[in-house]
């Protein structure tokens, strides 16, 4: 079971298989590492589009999902180098990725920030 940090009457319960001998410590380790994987990918839903897909073919999906998480892996690196990207760098990796625009343009021409 595990209990929500931010509303402790909230319980969440799974079943999980093991080999025997396998201490507690262990199982509550490979417990929590789901959680964190949970939290990767409704990141990656909400920063690279990793749940916009309209896709026709099975070869089409892949190349989209792995597109996706290569990229929330790139931003992931650079949050954990606190590499500050500065706006005339934007510019060029715009340049680079997709053309003349940069990607922020692009979102903030649609209302998103």
């Amino acid at each position: 079971m595990r209990r929500s940090m931010e509303d402790p009457d909230e319980l969440s319960a799974y079943t999980v298989f093991c080999g025997t001998g396998t201490t507690l410590e262990e199982l509550a380790k490979a417990a929590g590492s789901r959680w964190r994987v949970e939290i990767g990918f409704e990141e990656a839903k909400a920063e690279v589009g990793l749940s916009h897909h309209e896709v026709r073919s099975w070869h089409g999906w892949y190349r989209h999902i792995t597109l996706a998480l290569f990229a929330h892996a790139f931003l992931a690196s650079i949050r954990a180098e606190e590499i500050d990207i500065e706006p005339s760098q934007k510019r060029a990796l715009g340049a680079v990725v997709g053309g003349s625009e940069s990607l922020w343009a692009f979102k903030r021409k649609r209302g998103h920030s």
